[in-house]
């Protein structure tokens, strides 16, 4: 899936990546190999980050809109667990 990331930043990781290495879970690189997302699938945590402005258009964009309610969903499990409530 390609995605309008509204990257604006002259920084990156010092990581490149190959396109063969991007699994299908959601990470991303650029053209050149720039890595512009990576996450943790399965993790007991919320692992996710991204080299764009993932804000930007958020309501029109269901990729970032995802990220954000993803990021939601994670913070109410969360403050639920820490409350003694059973979120399995």
């Amino acid at each position: 899936m390609e995605v309008d990331d509204a990257v604006d930043h002259n920084e990156g990781t010092d990581i490149q990546a190959r396109q063969d290495q991007i699994p299908e879970h959601g990470e991303a690189a650029s053209d050149d190999g720039v890595v512009e997302g990576v996450s943790m699938p399965g993790n007991a945590s919320f692992v996710a980050a991204v080299q764009w402005h993932a804000e930007y258009k958020v309501e029109a964009n269901t990729f970032n809109r995802a990220l954000f309610e993803a990021f939601g969903h994670a913070s109410r499990r969360r403050a639920a667990a820490r409350a003694g409530a059973d979120v399995a």
